[in-house]
C-alpha cells in the first residue's frame, strides 16, 4: 500500500472521529433555533467531517488531480477550526450562544475534550503529511521547463 494511501485512510478515521464525537456531544447543548447556537455548530461540524472523510477516500477526487490539494487543505482548515477553540475553551469562555450558563467555561473532563483534542491534532498533521506528500508526487511528475 503506497504510503499517500495510509494517509488517507489515518485522515479519513481521524475525521470521522471528530464528527462522531461532535454529533454525540451536541444535544448536551441548547438549541436557540439557529445554526450559530452551539448545538448547531456541532451539529454543522459532525455533518463537515463525515463529508470530508468521505473525499478524502474517493476515487473521484484521486483521479481528478487538481481537487486533491484542496481535500487537504480542506482537511487542515477543518482540523485548526476544530482545535482552536477546544483549546480556547478550556482555559477562557467562548461567547457563544448554547452554553449551559454565560461565562460557562468547559474543561478538560468535559464529554469528549480529549479524544477531540487528539483526533483534530491527527488531523492537522496528517493532512499537512498528505498535502506534502502530494505536492512533493507533483513536482517529480512535472516536465522541465525548456530554456
Amino acid at each position: 500500500m503506497p504510503v499517500i494511501t495510509g494517509v488517507r485512510v489515518l485522515l479519513a478515521l481521524a475525521l470521522a472521529v471528530v464528527a462522531i464525537v461532535h454529533l454525540k456531544i451536541s444535544p448536551n447543548y441548547a438549541d436557540i433555533g439557529s445554526p450559530l447556537s452551539l448545538r448547531g455548530q456541532f451539529v454543522l461540524q459532525g455533518i463537515g467531517g463525515l463529508v470530508l472523510a468521505a473525499a478524502v477516500l474517493t476515487p473521484l477526487v484521486r483521479s481528478l488531480g487538481r481537487l486533491d490539494p484542496l481535500v487537504w487543505l480542506a482537511s487542515l482548515g477543518y482540523g485548526v477550526v476544530s482545535l482552536g477553540p477546544l483549546v480556547y475553551s478550556r482555559y477562557k469562555p467562548l461567547p457563544i450562544p448554547g452554553f449551559p450558563e454565560p461565562g460557562f467555561q468547559e474543561t478538560w473532563e468535559a464529554e469528549g475534550a480529549v479524544l477531540s483534542a487528539v483526533s483534530e491534532s491527527a488531523v492537522i498533521v496528517l493532512a499537512l503529511v498528505g498535502l506534502a506528500l502530494t505536492l512533493a508526487a507533483r513536482s517529480r511528475t512535472r516536465e522541465p521547463i525548456a530554456a
